[in-house]
């Protein structure tokens, strides 16, 4: 399925089922698909999904959209708020892979 079908066929979805976050999000992923990675994001980021989904989601779809400063600032303050969530700390560690040490350096150092 293409991206851009996939996108209708979430916005069909919505149009049903306009509260479910899940399928917000979906929007929010199809349109990072189609290249509108600013509005995916913000689509997705004011979804009331449940904290334990919004934030993975959110820092898996920052590193979709390359925005990994980002991926890493949002990884890092899951970290903060449960340092002993495995996902967390994953996620850290799939930015590191992506980029390099320097920026997942700098998120630890901000972890304070």
């Amino acid at each position: 399925m293409s991206p851009d079908l996939a996108l209708q066929q979430f916005q069909k979805a919505a149009a049903l089922d306009p509260k479910n976050p899940a399928i917000k999000t979906q929007i929010g992923v199809s349109e990072i698909d189609i290249g509108q990675s600013e509005q995916g994001l913000a689509r997705s980021s004011r979804c009331s999904a449940p904290a334990p989904i919004a934030g993975p989601t959110l820092a898996v779809m920052n590193l979709h959209a390359q925005w990994l400063y980002k991926a890493a600032e949002v990884a890092s303050a899951l970290i903060k708020r449960d340092a002993k969530n495995p996902i967390y700390h994953t996620l850290l560690g799939i930015e590191y892979c992506t980029t390099g040490a320097p920026v997942a350096i700098i998120a630890l150092a901000s972890r304070g």
